[in-house]
């Protein structure tokens, strides 16, 4: 038996996917995008657009995936490395009629056939010989042109060509396709994926008329024989890949051959690969999703200037990352969550060890911390895995009926960093180590004047209260975060001597529990701006800072706001106490008195 292809992608070959329409393209670009950094993926995705690039420019991607044909290869220095989807000729002509009806082109070239699905009936449309996608498509795609006038000669190019390529896939058995892609390239295995750009269907081949289908056939007889083709070599290299596999990490009880399911053999084939080129192990990790991934549970690459990509479809989302053993910390950032609930429900794995997280500042974005010890490092994979876990993951059109995102998403990350836990502010040296996500920060205006004026004013026994992202630019130390993640709360009230405190005016919950202790506490407003409140009772700032009255706008502001919250939240005290008597009326029951002291 042959060893089925694997083959390991070298920094200068070139990837690349022929999408032909309706074979579940999208969906498999979204996963090849994941594997390349954003600036070495070719940017064109049609014909039209890849001829237009210079062929010196093309040089420098490493990943093209479009609706191209295979002679594409002919503007590239060297052969790519070729991998395409095939689907069942008669269902992709029926998926390929409805999805023309009911989406209007964003590209001109494809606007007249969308008039002619509008108006006529699949029998018109396959029928139409100005409508070369109609006919063949699959066959035409993965042949070349200058043998166009050859019908015989397209399909046994096409057959040569597809046995020559590194791997494709068929959509009929998408999930072994991925299992084949895996295992060829060395890439992590594909636990779950989200169906992209999947209509409701329609019309179904048993609900056809005969002459429909004959003709479907008729028009499309080599792709028919292009799949049973596809379908017999496809099946070789899955089993194949299935055999090895199991020869390769089965383990041997008694006189028996103990298989492992698929995706464990997947997976660990995929930490061999891994291994056999491991990137240096750091303890200064700096990765955004602009870079490759590897890793499971994301969605694709989204946003310009700040990417970030939402965890999905599943609940769990991993990133496989070369982390040196030793004390580390870790902060990320969370740019969106879909739901509240789903944020709160947020919990952290490190080489399947729960690691407690922590908010260092939640309004707007949310930047997590975590302490990792060196102990959690420790694995017999050559990286570590980090697990972010949700309660549930749900569609933007499940909250908006008019929105046509139907992708199950949770929360959106836009950057990971790891660096040493010593590190992390050097009191003997006054000048603590800031993160590169605290810094982005402190590069806003309000930000930067908040603390410049506590520096100012700052005596090395003075104890600050403040969200705890602030102990990156002082020197003393910021409470640490004591509250359970679900509230959120970037304040711990239980200690009393204070010298400072700053409030953040959109962090309104914290606020609220905050505002009444102050005067008691014996702080008053001494600065202020459109973002922070800073309270003092120093007398020595007191004497060189003018105090600043309640009635002032960003003092007043601060109490209104708050209050207004306290007031309008579901969970204050006496809201709390009137729904619990409401309840016992209803059910009609006395409320037990007591004349013990406990709760």
């Amino acid at each position: 038996m042959s060893q089925p292809i694997e083959h390991r992608l070298t920094p200068d070959e070139q990837l690349c996917f022929i999408h032909i329409p309706k074979t579940a393209g999208t969906t498999l670009t979204s996963l090849l995008n994941s594997k390349f950094h954003q600036s070495k993926i070719c940017p064109a995705e049609v014909w039209s657009e890849l001829v237009d690039i210079p062929k010196e420019e093309l040089t420098q991607y490493q990943l093209f995936r479009g609706h191209f044909f295979y002679e594409m290869g002919d503007l590239l220095p060297q052969k790519p490395v070729y991998i395409t989807m095939l689907r069942h000729p008669i269902e992709r002509v029926i998926s390929g009629y409805e999805f023309m009806r009911r989406n209007v082109p964003t590209r001109t070239e494809a606007l007249l056939n969308h008039h002619k699905a509008k108006t006529m009936s699949l029998m018109e449309y396959v029928s139409d010989l100005d409508n070369p996608s109609m006919a063949n498509s699959q066959t035409r795609h993965l042949s070349l042109s200058r043998y166009k006038d050859d019908p015989e000669a397209w399909l046994a190019v096409a057959k040569q060509h597809l046995s020559e390529f590194a791997c494709f896939g068929l959509v009929e058995r998408f999930q072994d396709s991925m299992a084949l892609l895996s295992y060829t390239f060395g890439w992590n295995p594909l636990a779950e994926y989200s169906n992209l750009m999947i209509g409701a269907r329609r019309l179904k081949q048993d609900q056809l008329e005969p002459e429909v289908l004959e003709t479907i056939a008729t028009r499309n007889s080599l792709d028919l024989a292009l799949y049973q083709y596809a379908q017999e070599l496809f099946a070789t290299r899955h089993a194949q890949m299935v055999q090895i596999l199991q020869e390769r990490y089965g383990s041997i009880a008694g006189n028996c051959l103990e298989t492992m399911a698929l995706p464990d053999l997947l997976e660990q084939h995929y930490r061999d690969r891994y291994a056999e080129q491991p990137p240096s192990l750091t303890a200064h990790l700096d990765f955004n999703f602009n870079q490759a991934l590897s890793g499971s549970g994301w969605h694709l690459r989204e946003g310009n200037e700040s990417v970030f990509r939402w965890t999905g479809p599943g609940t769990t989302s991993t990133l496989d990352l070369p982390l040196a053993i030793q004390d580390l910390t870790l902060e990320f950032c969370v740019v969106n969550a879909i739901a509240p609930d789903i944020l709160q429900s947020l919990t952290l794995k490190v080489n399947d060890r729960p690691i407690p997280l922590g908010v260092l500042y939640h309004h707007g974005i949310t930047l997590f911390q975590a302490t990792i010890p060196r102990t959690a490092l420790i694995s017999n994979a050559p990286f570590t895995r980090l697990t972010f876990q949700v309660n549930r993951t749900t569609s933007p059109q499940d909250l908006n009926p008019h929105d046509p995102d139907r992708r199950p998403v949770g929360l959106a990350f836009s950057a990971v960093q790891t660096f040493p836990t010593p590190e992390i502010g050097k009191p003997e040296t006054g000048k603590p180590e800031t993160s590169k996500l605290a810094a982005a920060l402190f590069a806003s205006q309000p930000w930067e004047e908040t603390a410049s004026f506590i520096q100012r004013h700052l005596q090395p026994h003075h104890q600050i209260l403040a969200p705890t992202v602030f102990r990156a630019r002082f020197p003393q130390p910021i409470p640490a975060y004591t509250s359970p993640l679900p509230s959120l709360r970037n304040y711990n009230p239980s200690l009393q001597k204070f010298q400072w405190a700053i409030l953040h005016k959109g962090m309104m919950a914290e606020n609220g529990a905050l505002l009444g202790k102050l005067a008691w506490m014996g702080l008053v407003p001494l600065y202020a701006n459109e973002v922070f409140v800073v309270f003092g009772k120093s007398q020595k700032a007191r004497a060189n800072t003018a105090r600043i009255a309640y009635t002032s706008p960003h003092v007043k502001s601060l109490y209104i706001g708050s209050l207004k919250y306290f007031w309008q939240n579901p969970d204050r005290p006496w809201n709390q106490l009137q729904t619990r008597f409401k309840r016992i009326a209803k059910q009609n029951i006395k409320p037990r008195t007591s004349k013990s002291t406990s709760p």
